[in-house]
């Protein structure tokens, strides 16, 4: 998964702050806008979770590398919580796989609460909990590979872009405007996760697709036969999956 998509108050500017206070539809605009930073980079922390997973320098241990199998387990291991062939594809268990990863998604998801003020592990596994109903929205289909001739290899990915992101900003409007009415302070940090948290739920049941595409990304060869996707590659089939604009 997927992290750097959490808000962060050192980025709001203290005008923006002070006009936050002021009256309920600044209060509104302003955790509309903080919502969306949120999950822009909660978008980010997905893409960078998948970049740890596939910059690990898999080896072809002698044999011809399957570039476009490796690819699809990583996206189902990343997105579907699929493990078996990823594991298969790294020589090591199931069970070492799905720590791998999900140890790597709370230490991702805990660096961007902290600035929240959020640091209980209750509230980290919550939000994980919830960002499971993103990631399983993912729609792809890893076609062939092409070798090239500096052992790289060009895959092609048919993806269906989620209108998740997109739908989230008036979401977190409505959630915000509602919880204000309810006399809650959605400055809080705790109420904001609640509002985070909302807003996500109601998104995802919303969630439609848009036309299928063809993304192309490059599977690099590193030194001693390993191969991975640089992050760059990895933005590629985030962004075509899960557009924000």
């Amino acid at each position: 998964m997927i992290f750097q998509f959490l808000y962060t108050y050192a980025e709001n500017n203290i005008d923006i702050r002070k006009a936050y206070v002021l009256n309920l539809n600044n209060e509104i605009i302003y955790e509309k806008r903080r919502i969306m930073r949120t999950m822009k980079k909660m978008s980010k922390y997905l893409a960078a979770v998948l970049a740890i997973m596939m910059c690990v320098g898999l080896s072809a241990c002698g044999l011809k590398f399957d570039a476009a199998g490796y690819t699809k387990s990583a996206l189902d291991a990343n997105y579907q919580g699929k493990y078996e062939e990823y594991a298969d594809f790294r020589g090591i268990s199931v069970d070492e796989a799905k720590k791998e990863i999900e140890d790597n998604k709370v230490k991702l998801a805990k660096q961007q609460l902290v600035t929240m003020g959020i640091t209980d592990d209750e509230s980290v596994n919550n939000y994980l909990e919830n960002v499971k109903g993103i990631e399983k929205l993912a729609k792809y289909d890893v076609k062939e590979s092409e070798k090239q001739k500096d052992g790289s290899y060009i895959i092609k990915i048919e993806v269906q872009p989620s209108n998740v992101y997109q739908i989230l900003q008036e979401n977190s409007a409505t959630v915000a405007q509602e919880m204000v009415a309810a006399g809650k302070d959605v400055s809080d940090s705790s109420v904001f996760m609640e509002l985070l948290i909302e807003s996500i739920n109601r998104s995802v049941a919303a969630n439609e697709y848009g036309e299928a595409q063809t993304v192309e990304v490059k599977v690099t060869k590193g030194s001693g036969n390993t191969y991975g996707l640089e992050q760059s590659e990895i933005d590629k089939i985030e962004e075509a999956m899960f557009p924000q604009s």
